[in-house]
């Protein structure tokens, strides 16, 4: 039974990495339009590569986890811990900060609908698109201040306490 546990815990932090990194991409594909999808793919490679423990919960129940303790090194573990919070942490930011920009979005599109008559076209919108792009580069410091942190964490002291 407790493994089964252990596999429900892996699979739901593996879920949230998998929703985190779907928004981390979009993000991408608006700062890179040319180059989107390689580094899209270079991000979500790195991401597998250290988002591992949640893999190993998923598939190993407890047991993968103390396979996890016994044979990755100690500075892996770390790094991959780190960054696990930090994917989380970058994920709470975008819940955060994305929930009551949906909701005011989807309340000005029902009163927009409710103010016009059937078949009148919407007004558009007049877009910055260099003020759009540096928005959605500027956008991309927190992950990146997210990896140097996790990569950085990397301390000679550190010591396992058990």
């Amino acid at each position: 039974m407790v493994q089964y546990v252990f596999m429900l815990i892996g699979f739901l932090v593996t879920a949230l990495n998998v929703l985190t990194f779907i928004a981390l991409r979009r993000r991408l594909l608006h700062a890179f339009p040319k180059r989107g999808n390689l580094v899209s793919i270079v991000v979500g490679v790195a991401m597998l590569v250290l988002l591992h423990p949640g893999l190993f919960m998923l598939f190993g129940g407890v047991s993968g986890m103390m396979s996890f303790r016994e044979q990755v090194p100690e500075w892996a573990q770390i790094t991959a811990m780190t960054f696990q919070l930090a994917t989380w942490v970058y994920g709470g930011v975008l819940l955060i900060k994305g929930t009551p920009a949906a909701f005011i979005d989807a309340f000005k599109r029902l009163r927009r609908l409710a103010r016009k008559p059937d078949g009148t076209p919407a007004e558009r919108e007049i877009v910055n698109e260099e003020r759009r792009k540096a928005l959605a580069k500027a956008a991309l410091a927190l992950p990146a201040a997210i990896v140097a942190t996790a990569v950085g964490a990397q301390s000679p002291r550190a010591r396992r306490l058990w």
